[in-house]
């Protein structure tokens, strides 16, 4: 019995018929019932929030750069968002440039403040 050396053009076509038969399958995507959610990263504004739950996605991350949001803002985004039976999944906060030193002070000041 001979042993079979595998070469690049193996492994391609293997690799490949492997992600075809795991793309028709189903698995990746989110459907009903998927533990897998669809999100986008935006402003959580009533109309956002409505153009999200039109287009099928499950919530989003909203992101509060450029925006200073009193407690009020964060209140009113959730009752918007459990209105439309939408999620806020996660708080982005925090876009400290490392490359810019000029910088860099007022992003740390602006993340923990």
């Amino acid at each position: 019995m001979s042993i079979r050396h595998w070469n690049r053009r193996d492994v391609l076509r293997l690799g490949g018929a492997a992600a075809a038969a795991w793309c028709c399958t189903g698995v990746g995507r989110a459907s009903e019932g998927s533990p897998l959610k669809r999100a986008l990263i935006g402003k959580p504004t009533k109309e956002y929030l409505e153009r999200l739950k039109a287009a099928g996605y499950d919530g989003m991350e909203s992101e509060w750069r450029n925006w200073k949001p009193s407690a009020a803002d964060a209140a009113a985004a959730r009752a918007a968002a459990d209105s439309l039976g939408l999620r806020i999944h996660s708080v982005l906060f925090g876009w400290a440039n490392f490359n810019k030193a000029e910088s860099f002070e007022t992003d740390i000041r602006d993340v923990t403040a």
